[in-house]
């Protein structure tokens, strides 16, 4: 639940017939042609425990910042303050994280945490410098 399962993406391509979209971290490999789904699962464990898990939040957001300054994308106290909020509800209540108690509510908290965590690193990154303390 919470929006990590089922996490479908594209595995297996032809060479050559598939490029790669989105935005760093969070591409996906998108084919060419029709897809259809493999049988089974594949069990991926993300992170070995919590300090892990932070560790990939701070990588990964790192990334993502660097992508939005490209993009010119700016800070928005706005975007700060409500954005978070909305990804701990949409992962634990929307998507049913609630289900799958302390560990849905650690992935909810998380997901919010890491969303803060990109506005507070763009803002760093794309302040006035004159402006700082």
């Amino acid at each position: 639940h919470g929006g990590w399962y089922p996490d479908r993406k594209t595995r297996l391509v032809r060479r050559g017939k598939a490029r790669w979209t989105g935005m760093d971290p969070h591409d996906k490999l998108v084919a060419e042609g029709e897809t259809r789904p493999l049988g089974g699962e594949l069990a991926h464990f993300t992170y070995r425990n919590f300090s892990h898990q932070l560790k990939i939040i701070d990588k990964f957001s790192d990334v993502a910042v660097e992508e939005y300054v490209k993009a010119g994308r700016r800070f928005s106290l706005f975007m700060f303050l409500f954005h978070p909020p909305v990804k701990f509800f949409e992962c634990y209540v929307w998507k049913l994280g609630f289900l799958d108690g302390w560990p849905g509510l650690v992935i909810a908290a998380a997901s919010a945490f890491y969303v803060r965590t990109k506005y507070v690193k763009l803002w760093e990154k794309t302040r006035n410098p004159k402006a700082a303390p």
